[in-house]
């Protein structure tokens, strides 16, 4: 197994994919999201369901996450009628199995409107399940990413993820550099929370991955399937179990071999 510093999370957009990436000793977590409906799309409370009875099924233990979309997109008053996801689809997901959740906060995020509105969406979510602050790289500014992880704790949130919104234009670290990553997880961590990285990490960053000291890598992109007829779009290809494999087993050798920037 991969060292604790060192889990995978594997983003999935079904059942049958998440038996896939269930399945494998090297994942850790079974992340559901729609790719479709964006960087975390919500992909319903009857397939969140079915994910998460399809984890179950492999009986390995692994922790389930939750994308639900960006925060913009929920009805949590009067004041949000024209938003399409509506709060009552929350409650209708079996959450006893689930450890992460997370919603995306492309609308941004200013102290207290956006911090209030954050607040309560995760209200909406049972107690157990852990609340995950969103930083997308390409949309905040290295000054602001380190003022929301100082937020977290009054969110009740314990980890942080890093990720990108726009998937097309470059992964993470075309925005952040690997000691700007480490910096904002050495913030964190020092807040007891667990730090996520992700933003369509490959192979050929895997090394700038490890000197961030991310406790999890998350990825999709790297173990989807490349000769689809739409192998341009990454949000309409499938996970492929050979990539699955092949890249786990290249993630174990090479963030075994790198340590975090200092």
């Amino acid at each position: 197994m991969l060292e604790p510093s060192h889990q995978m999370l594997i983003s999935v957009k079904n059942s049958n994919e998440a038996r896939a990436a269930a399945g494998h000793l090297l994942v850790s977590i079974v992340d559901l999201k729609d790719p479709s409906a964006g960087s975390l799309g919500f992909a319903g409370a009857q397939l969140a369901n079915e994910v998460i009875n399809a984890v179950r099924e492999t009986n390995l233990n692994k922790e389930i996450s939750l994308a639900c979309g960006e925060l913009r997109q929920w009805r949590l008053d009067d004041a949000d009628s024209t938003a399409p996801l509506d709060a009552d689809q929350l409650r209708e997901i079996d959450w006893a199995e689930v450890t992460y959740v997370k919603v995306g906060l492309s609308g941004g995020f200013a102290v207290p409107q956006d911090f209030d509105r954050l607040k309560r969406f995760f209200e909406l979510v049972p107690n157990h399940v852990r609340r995950v602050l969103v930083v997308y790289v390409d949309l905040f500014p290295m000054r602001q990413a380190e003022e929301m992880v100082l937020e977290a704790t009054r969110l009740n949130a314990s980890v942080v993820l890093l990720d990108t919104f726009e998937k097309s234009n470059g992964n993470t670290f075309a925005y952040y550099t690997a000691l700007e990553c480490h910096t904002i997880f050495k913030q964190a961590k020092s807040q007891k929370m667990t730090c996520v990285l992700a933003g369509a990490i490959d192979t050929r960053c895997l090394e700038e991955a490890a000197e961030t000291g991310a406790d999890l890598i998350g990825v999709r992109g790297a173990v989807c399937q490349q000769d689809e007829s739409n192998a341009s779009d990454i949000r309409k290809k499938s996970l492929c179990p050979l990539r699955l494999d092949q890249f786990l087993q290249a993630a174990r050798v090479i963030l075994a071999e790198v340590r975090p920037v200092s």
